[in-house]
């Protein structure tokens, strides 16, 4: 099972491939999918980078589970990411094998 933790910022659906690369690119996302994780992010909120984007709306299943502070936007009215969540039951005895240990700072 796949643990993805944000400590200090966003969880985002990512628009583009990264900050540093220039145009030209394409991401394209036009069919559903499940994604098999556990996500927690700590300070920030879980949204898409461009919530208009794919321009139909596609599911986004994320079959595990999330924790975060706030839910940001993922879709508009009819583009974007549709969140369905599918807990995984797994999570009810174990962790992600893959977690690694963290501390907030100036927790005790």
């Amino acid at each position: 099972m796949l643990g993805l933790v944000s400590v200090y910022g966003d969880g985002l659906i990512a628009d583009k491939p990264g900050f540093d690369w220039s145009a030209p690119y394409d991401v394209e996302t036009d069919k559903s999918f499940v994604y098999s994780a556990s996500i927690l992010v700590l300070e920030g909120q879980f949204a898409a980078q461009n919530y208009m984007q794919p321009q139909s709306m596609v599911d986004f299943t994320l079959h595990g589970g999330i924790q975060m502070q706030r839910e940001g936007f993922t879709a508009s009215s009819n583009t974007g990411f549709n969140i369905c969540l599918e807990y995984d039951e797994r999570l009810l005895n174990q962790s992600p094998p893959w977690y690694p240990r963290y501390e907030l700072p100036g927790s005790d």
